[in-house]
């Protein structure tokens, strides 16, 4: 009898710690980023602006990365299905691509998190379009309204090198070699608020790259940046994404 009893109460904890397991499992991520409908960016047939990828979700305590997918809706394979992403945002540029005008409608995407070795449920799916093909540049000629990216003329015009004031309030000192760029920016309390520093690639009259805080600053995030060329002694932000960069125009 003892022993009917002593299995009935086992079998009692295994039902509630399994029933306790699932009631607390971890809520998956919400896809900040895009909207739902919302309209993405595209390329030019003639490769001469490309596609610009930036999605963003919520993040979720513990989590020890994340796996995003994103496949178009007559796509066989996904064009993104990477189970490494370590922060709550995924940045990627494709220089040369494009997407033609039977592809652009009822693309998908979605992420979870892996928290304690163990994947969480899937977000809820979002669906997204991306702007018509050529949108980026005149339709029909040689000359796109984003200049042509790598060009050696761009990169012999501007040399971003040197001192900048932002409408953040901050200094930042860049440094351009070629087609690359660094910069160091801090707060105007001598960089106590938010210090920060990037590194990103120069692309005709695009820089694309990633910008984190450092120690010397009390705060502490980091991101994506698209950023844009207006001429010698000017650039602006285009695209932020990530840990909520203040800035957005540069000037010297």
């Amino acid at each position: 009898m003892f022993h009917r009893i002593l299995v009935a109460v086992l079998l009692l904890l295994i039902s509630t710690y399994y029933l306790f397991a699932q009631t607390a499992k971890t809520a998956p991520p919400e896809l900040l980023s895009p909207g739902s409908g919302e309209v993405l960016d595209n390329g030019c047939q003639d490769r001469t602006n490309g596609i610009v990828r930036t999605f963003e979700w919520t993040e979720v305590p513990q989590a020890q990365r994340y796996h995003l997918y994103v496949i178009g809706r007559n796509a066989l394979n996904p064009v993104i299905d990477d189970a490494n992403v370590e922060s709550n945002y995924y940045f990627k540029a494709s220089p040369k691509a494009y997407i033609i005008e039977s592809n652009r409608r009822g693309w998908r995407c979605k992420v979870r998190a892996l928290v304690n070795g163990v994947w969480t449920d899937w977000s809820s799916e979002l669906v997204f379009d991306v702007e018509p093909l050529d949108a980026d540049c005149r339709r029909g000629t040689s000359t796109p309204t984003h200049p042509v990216r790598n060009a050696e003329t761009t990169l012999d015009r501007f040399d971003l090198t040197g001192k900048w004031k932002c409408n953040d309030g901050g200094t930042y000192y860049v440094r351009q070699i070629r087609n690359e760029l660094w910069w160091y920016g801090q707060s105007a309390d001598n960089g106590s608020s938010w210090t920060n520093v990037f590194h990103g690639r120069i692309e005709g009259k695009t820089i694309l790259g990633d910008w984190t805080d450092i120690p010397q600053g009390r705060i502490q995030s980091s991101g994506a940046l698209v950023l844009i060329i207006n001429g010698l002694n000017s650039f602006t932000a285009q695209t932020k994404s990530g840990g909520g960069f203040g800035g957005s125009v540069w000037t010297r």
